[in-house]
C-alpha cells in the first residue's frame, strides 16, 4: 500500500518483498527524507497544521518500520513456542491448579519435573513446555 503511494508521488517503482522488508522500509524512508529536504517542505506538527502528503507518508512509513521491528523481536522471543510472558520471556502461559477464581485464567509459569528413586531425588529439571512428553 505504501509502496504504491510512493510510486504515485515519484513515478518510480519501489519494490517491497517480505524477505527484505526492513531494508526496503529503511530505503523508502531515507529516500522520502531526502525528497522532503530537496523540495524544502517544512515539517509541521500539532492541531490545525496541514501536513504535506510526503510528511504523512513519511510518518506512516516510520510507524510501519517500528511495528515491523517490534514484530520481529517478538517472533525471536517466541522461538517456536505458543506464548510467552512480557515480564519473563522464558515463562510460558499455563493453566494453574490453584486457580481460586475458578475462571481458567492462564498465568506465566514453568514446568518443574523432579525424578525420585527410593526417597532420593536423582534428577530435576525446569522446562518451558506445558506437558511432560519428551522429558
Amino acid at each position: 500500500m505504501l509502496a504504491t503511494e510512493m510510486e504515485k508521488l515519484y513515478l518510480q517503482p519501489f519494490p517491497v518483498s517480505s524477505e527484505t522488508l526492513d531494508q526496503d522500509l529503511y530505503a523508502m524512508t531515507k529516500f522520502l527524507k531526502d525528497e522532503i529536504k530537496a523540495k524544502g517542505i517544512k515539517i509541521v506538527c500539532g492541531i490545525g497544521k496541514k501536513q504535506s502528503n510526503e510528511q504523512k507518508l513519511l510518518k506512516s512509513l516510520e510507524e510501519l518500520r517500528e511495528r515491523h521491528l517490534k514484530y520481529e523481536e517478538q517472533k525471536e522471543i517466541l522461538d517456536g513456542r505458543g506464548s510467552y510472558s512480557k515480564t519473563d520471556h522464558d515463562a510460558t502461559f499455563m493453566r494453574m491448579k490453584d486457580d481460586h477464581m475458578k475462571n481458567g485464567q492462564l498465568k506465566p509459569a514453568y514446568n518443574a519435573q523432579i525424578a525420585v528413586e527410593g526417597e532420593y531425588v536423582i534428577g530435576a529439571g525446569i522446562f518451558q513446555d506445558r506437558n511432560d512428553l519428551g522429558h
